[in-house]
């Protein structure tokens, strides 16, 4: 039994074997993640675990050319990289790109690595195309069960059928039983037909949409919604709430990333004002990408640290637990560094599991960065575009294949069990950051699986209590979401979380703050959320986890042009990644490049569905055939995210028409 780490939902599965490879998955019934749902995507992944292109050898460029080396010369390749690049920058000269695809374990091993070793806080698990980390770390989170008996839903995501699918079940099972829903989106979604309510606004709005519902506004155009349409929403997220505790209580909100045409600042901005004005509303963050939860708590991203801490307030804490300091000033985001590899800013850039050729929004950036950097290294399963221009390439372990944890979008820190080997002398990632450290002078601390997650229960504050003999109990088995219930405490130095009878366990001072027995010491409350407590050796204060950051002024949104569209950018669950592309049996389901346009716009253009259009935005431009969608807007056009591509005459792939017509930090693209 282990996990599958095809999106954040976490489901849990079976991986079944035969001849040392997988041939199938099937759904575990647990109850509070997937109640033995599996989609297809899911399903058929492992076929990807089998494909014949798997990396399995560390990779070196010679003369021009990727060749097979020992580990020993590829570490010795890296390690030197590291160095030329501290000469040339310090670690500011150096980002990391990815994560997500990664255990919790080795994502902990990778940002520790990051800020004691290559002295660096430009680590970002995001490739562009989600949410602020403080955001996403600091809301009230919702677990799958609260969503599903919710009094009412608002979603504010892109399709979920299409990104999530399994939480898609969960939520239309949940309105079947009398849950009220209200959509908030720019293209009719597979939620659309049984929502109670759908609110269209105008792409790259919903931050103007969502001020006018909390706010009560009557103003006559809200995004382009009907002051009634609006109204009604707030009757439904109000409904029932009176003398009922605080504003809100009840509604999960269904928190995603719609369209990465238009800037991720306004999902934000509309996350942050329905937490002001419903603060007793929860979040459940609808970020699709396997293990993203998993590596933002365990700080793969600029200004956070393990255990969803600021680094602001956490660096003296964790300075004093790592033995050494950590880097001074805040790092870039994956747009901010791959904007500094392509002015010549950065040295070196290492890709975990990522792909930014084929999955950052802003081709054209990512291209310059990657043709730009001097040292480029990829840890990867698969061959991709961006491995392909790699300097070095380090083989790793892919599903079914280690062990771990992972952690899904509500939070649940759940197991990964290793059912077949790797190919080759694939090694786990948080082994090749141990070894790197140790080729460049340093020691992370740890050899095995085990004593990372001992750190991580130790220094982490959101994980305190979780310990793999936790996860191994019964209990435990569909997982545990972080951080735990009960509150911990720290008795002679080692910290528990407990869950004991408090009639029966004395050093109690309320019921929900229960200490250990008396003869283990005094039981000391550590830090929960927005609090810091002392550790017991009276050094740095343990820091408090993140709280959602105060909402901020709704900018205003440029009006589309009479001889323009607004594009959205839609995901696909079939999109041209790399799971699909290796799978065989799902490579055919893989989207098309289409402009999906209205079809009396195609008549007004004087064009019929099928042909090929030049379609500029600014100075940028794309060829791209035309499908007709009577779904949509007649002002807004649609292309998908990194769809299946055809390849080029000399057999090389090419970008995408979204990659290439999007401007990452644009508030929209109009067309």
């Amino acid at each position: 039994e282990t996990t599958c780490t095809t999106c954040s939902v976490g489901c849990r599965i079976v991986a079944q074997s035969s001849a040392g490879a997988l041939v199938r998955y099937l759904g575990v019934d647990s109850d509070p993640v997937n109640q033995s749902w599996l989609c297809d995507k899911g399903r058929y992944g492992f076929e990807a675990v089998n494909a014949p292109d798997r990396l399995g050898e560390p990779l070196v460029r010679r003369d021009g050319k990727l060749a097979p080396v020992r580990w020993h010369e590829a570490l010795g390749e890296v390690a030197a990289g590291v160095r030329h690049a501290h000469g040339a920058g310090g670690g500011a000269a150096i980002g990391v790109i990815g994560g997500a695809r990664l255990t919790n374990e080795d994502a902990y091993a990778w940002s520790k690595l990051a800020r004691v070793v290559l002295q660096t806080d430009s680590v970002d698990a995001q490739l562009g195309d989600g949410l602020p980390a403080e955001l996403v770390l600091g809301l009230p989170r919702a677990t799958i069960d609260e969503a599903s008996s919710a009094r009412a839903l608002l979603v504010l995501s892109g399709d979920l059928r299409e990104e999530l699918p399994v939480l898609y079940l969960r939520l239309r099972a949940a309105v079947g039983r009398g849950a009220a829903l209200v959509e908030c989106s720019s293209l009719a979604s597979s939620v659309s037909s049984f929502a109670t309510l759908r609110l269209a606004h105008r792409p790259g709005e919903v931050a103007q949409l969502v001020a006018a519902l909390v706010s009560g506004d009557a103003a006559t155009d809200a995004a382009g919604v009907p002051a009634d349409q609006v109204q009604r929403a707030r009757d439904v997220l109000d409904g029932g709430s009176a003398g009922a505790g605080e504003r809100g209580s009840g509604v999960v909100v269904v928190l995603g990333r719609p369209s990465v045409a238009d800037s991720g600042d306004a999902v934000a901005a509309a996350a942050a004002l329905v937490h002001e004005a419903l603060p007793g509303a929860r979040f459940l963050p609808a970020l699709r990408r396997s293990n993203v939860f998993g590596a933002l708590d365990m700080g793969l991203a600029p200004g956070i640290l393990p255990g969803r801490v600021a680094a602001a307030a956490a660096a003296d804490w964790f300075a004093d637990s790592w033995g050494a300091q950590l880097p001074s000033e805040r790092g870039r985001d994956t747009a901010g560094i791959l904007a500094a590899a392509a002015a010549g800013e950065l040295k070196m850039l290492v890709l975990l599991g990522s792909d930014p050729l084929a999955d950052f929004p802003d081709h054209e950036l990512a291209k310059a960065a990657i043709d730009r950097v001097p040292f480029l290294v990829s840890l990867g399963t698969h061959p991709d575009q961006s491995s392909a221009e790699a300097d070095v390439i380090l083989p790793v372990p892919g599903d079914a294949e280690r062990a771990g944890t992972t952690t899904n979008l509500e939070g649940r820190v759940s197991r990964l069990a290793a059912k077949v080997v790797p190919p080759g002398t694939a090694w786990p990632a948080w082994t090749i950051a141990a070894e790197l450290a140790r080729r460049l002078g340093a020691d992370l601390g740890f050899d095995n699986l085990e004593s990372i997650s001992e750190e991580i229960e130790r220094i982490a504050p959101a994980y305190r209590g979780v310990s793999p003999e936790l996860l191994a109990r019964p209990g435990g088995r569909d997982g545990l979401v972080v951080p735990l219930g009960a509150v911990p405490v720290e008795i002679g130095g080692r910290a528990v979380a407990r869950r004991l009878d408090p009639m029966a366990t004395p050093g109690i001072t309320a019921t929900d703050e229960q200490g250990a027995p008396l003869r283990l010491g005094a039981a000391v409350p550590l830090g929960g959320p927005g609090e810091e407590s002392s550790s017991s050796d009276g050094a740095s204060p343990r820091p408090g986890m993140l709280t959602a950051p105060p909402a901020p002024a709704v900018e205003a949104v440029p009006r589309l042009d009479a001889y323009s569209y607004r594009l959205v950018v839609r995901r696909s669950l079939y999109d041209g990644g790399t799971l699909v592309g290796a799978s065989p049996s799902l490579a055919p389901l893989a989207v098309r490049d289409v402009l999906a346009v209205h079809p009396a716009e195609i008549a007004r253009l004087g064009i019929a569905p099928g042909e090929t259009l030049k379609v500029r935005s600014g100075g940028r431009e794309a060829d791209v055939e035309v499908v007709a969608d009577e779904s949509l807007e007649r002002h807004v056009v649609v292309l998908p995210a990194n769809p299946g591509r055809s390849s080029s005459d000399d057999g090389t792939r090419t970008a995408s028409a979204a990659s290439r017509l999007v401007e990452v930090g644009a508030t929209v693209t109009d067309v």
